[in-house]
Order: structure tokens, then sequence, then C-alpha cells
């Protein structure tokens, strides 16, 4: 008998039971091995840069003094102030500056007893209508006698004062004459009071330190007149010039390194066994 011959079909079949048989035999020789590997990554670091640049340079000051005259003065003495009545006011403008010292000096003698309040105010006061009462009671201007029928002359003006006042800020107070606090004391059981001690303010003037300070009020109440002497500036101005200046700075950059890790590959059993 003659051999027999293999159809294209079987040998179709042989190939892939052969394929199937090698994957099998090479699945079965690898294992699972932590191998090294080397990796290349990026760290963040930083080096000194000089550059120039062009800076204002105080170089010198050019200071002096004035006297300010006032914008806005009116007396009220329908108008009360904490209790006290009679009410003036002075309002003048403070030119800028880069510093500012403002000095007000208050008449005294003639038996006055009498205190001012200076504010660094938003706007002025304008004076209040007249013949008009009205008071101003626990740092609010309040109305006492109040509009005639269908005018809002008081009241609008009360309205416009309070927003002023609430805003303002106290820059500092002054009066002809100086009191003590008075104190209480437990001592055996019992409470003792301190009479308050008054005399007479050793000096005539206020004074304080605001550059920032655009409208200067000041308010002064118990007094039948104008009691601002005179409102004095010391100021000086920062005379700069430009210059070019060397400056450091921190600049980043990127530097590329390596490293190695381990990670878990797919090896020939003979491999993990002998290396």
């Amino acid at each position: 008998m003659g051999a027999k011959r293999i159809g294209g079909a079987e040998m179709k079949k042989i190939g892939l039971l052969f394929v199937a048989v090698i994957s099998i035999v090479f699945a079965v020789s690898c294992v699972s091995k932590q191998v090294p590997v080397t990796e290349t990554y990026y760290e963040t670091e930083y080096k000194t840069e000089t550059y120039t640049t062009t800076k204002e340079i105080v170089v010198s000051q050019k200071c002096g003094e004035s006297s300010i005259k006032p914008k806005m003065e009116w007396y009220a003495p329908n108008l009360t102030l904490s209790g006290g009545p009679h009410v003036s006011y002075f309002g003048c403008e403070i030119p800028y500056h880069t510093s500012n010292h403002i000095k007000v000096i208050f008449t005294t003698g003639l038996n006055l007893d009498y205190v001012s309040s200076a504010y660094d105010i938003g706007e002025q006061i304008r004076e209040p209508p007249a013949g008009k009462t009205a008071g101003l009671g626990n740092w609010e201007w309040a109305s006492i006698g109040g509009d005639l029928p269908g005018s809002h002359a008081v009241s609008d003006w009360l309205a416009a004062t309070n927003s002023k006042l609430s805003s303002a800020k106290e820059l500092g107070s002054w009066g002809t004459t100086i009191c003590s606090k008075p104190e209480v004391k437990y001592s055996n059981g019992r409470f003792t009071w301190t009479q308050p001690v008054c005399e007479e303010n050793p000096v005539n003037w206020l004074e304080f330190d605001s550059h920032e300070t655009k409208n200067l009020a000041i308010i002064s109440c118990i007094v039948q007149f104008q009691p601002v002497q005179e409102v004095q500036l010391t100021w000086c101005d920062n005379i700069t010039e430009k210059r070019t200046v060397t400056k450091e700075r921190q600049v980043p950059y990127q530097v590329e390194k390596q490293r190695t890790v381990m990670q878990t590959k797919k090896v020939p059993f003979w491999k993990a066994i002998f290396h």
C-alpha cells in the first residue's frame, strides 16, 4: 500500500495545534520577577539671577511751614453739642505732602471753658438752616425745633451731617481744662468715690500727624465765638530720582535625573533561577 497523503485541511489543523502547544509551553516556562528598571524624571531647582530695573529713590527732602486759612467757618448759637450750647465750626483743606504735622492754636483766658474736637472729614459741613434749633447728643445730631410745615431744611441738614460725622475720623480733642477721671475704690466693706480734679490746660494747642487728611473740621462747643486762632502746617516732601538698580531674584529651572525602580516582568523560568 502506498503512503497516505495528508490533505490541506489536515495540515492547517496540525499547524494550529503546533502553535497552541508552543504557546502553552512558553506560558508555563515564564514566571513573574522583580527587575530593576532605570527611569527618567525631572525636579525643579532654583538659581540666583541678577537683573536691572528702574526705581524711584528718595535723594532729599523739601520741608516748610504754612498757615491754613478756613474754607468754611460758621457759628450757630442755637446748636448744642453733647449737651453744651453754642457750636462753632472751622473747616479747612489740607494740601497733600509726604508728611504733615498739624497744630491747631486756640484762644484761652477770659475765664473761658470750652472743648474742641478735630475730625478728618470727607466733606465739609455747611452752616445749619438759620433760625432753627438743633442739638447734638451722644455724638449724633438731633433736631429739637424741627421744620416748619412743608419744609425739610432742618431734617435734610441733620441727615447730611449725621452721614458725614458717622464716617469721620476723630484726630484729637482739646479743652481749656483737664479733669482727672473719678475713681471708685472698695475697702473694708465700703465703696469710696474720688472727686475728679480739674486744672487749667497748660497748652493752648492741639497737634497731630495726619498726612492723609484732606478736609479738616474743628468743632467747638460752649463758646460764643470762633476759638480757633490759627491752623499751622509743618510739611515735608520727598525729592526722588529715577535710578537704575541691580537686584537678585530666584529663577526656577528643570533638572533631568534618573532613578532605579523595581518593576514586575515576565521572564523565562531559567532566567529567574540563574539570575
